[in-house]
């Protein structure tokens, strides 16, 4: 036990092991149980946070499945710390509502797979075998959105509201929306004041605000964050 967060293992020899990214208690143990049921694969630990997660994952996961929509933290900036951490980690996004934002955060973050809540359990297994295989696994419905929308399939580009911007960018408009000046994201972020204006600039430019204020109501507007 570590912060009364259980530490799950099943010791399939060559398991596919996997941290679980959830903040909703009783839908995160009830999908643990599920997935600790299917041969092959292993829940290492899951916990609300990937702070917390990385803390008590005693063994590189080979597969992260993190949910969309944390209440006190951005998937995306977890994705990447994640890869940060676990350089050959695969990243399956679990989402409640598919959004067109978010769909397109996903693809331009090179998400390795993506599964819908609602879709039945086998779409998240399938998903966590063809991810840890080195494919890309998007469920029927996200796929189906993405050819709806004319992209043809999961590796394809999107063109959305928020997909002309960059990573960083995301990065800066999280934290502006926030209500971080300049000078807290520049600290945040490791990088200078100017760097920081460069990037609220583009933004602006970009979606065509003048407004820190304009910039805020365009991201909650398009679902690129949660207000």
């Amino acid at each position: 036990m570590l912060g009364g967060l259980r530490y799950d293992m099943i010791g399939y020899l060559g398991a596919i092991r996997i941290v679980l990214v959830d903040d909703r208690e009783m839908i995160a143990d009830g999908l643990t149980a599920l997935l600790q049921s299917e041969p092959g694969l292993e829940v290492v630990f899951h916990a609300p946070s990937l702070n917390l997660a990385m803390i008590g994952a005693d063994r590189p996961p080979h597969v992260l499945i993190v949910q969309a929509e944390l209440r006190d933290g951005d998937a995306f900036a977890a994705m990447r710390t994640a890869r940060l951490a676990w350089p050959r980690i695969r990243v399956i996004l679990l989402v409640r509502d598919l959004l067109d934002s978010l769909l397109d955060r996903a693809v331009r973050a090179r998400v390795d797979g993506m599964v819908i809540d609602r879709e039945p359990t086998a779409s998240l297994v399938d998903a966590i075998r063809e991810v840890a295989a080195g494919r890309r696994a998007y469920s029927p419905t996200a796929a189906a959105r993405l050819r709806i929308r004319g992209n043809g399939h999961a590796d394809g580009p999107t063109h959305p509201p928020g997909a002309k911007l960059t990573a960083r960018e995301f990065d800066v408009l999280n934290h502006l929306a926030a209500g971080h000046s300049v000078r807290q994201t520049a600290e945040t972020l490791g990088v200078t004041r100017n760097t920081i204006d460069n990037h609220k600039t583009r933004l602006m430019r970009k979606v065509g605000v003048h407004s820190t204020v304009a910039l805020t109501r365009y991201a909650i507007r398009e679902g690129l964050i949660t207000p």
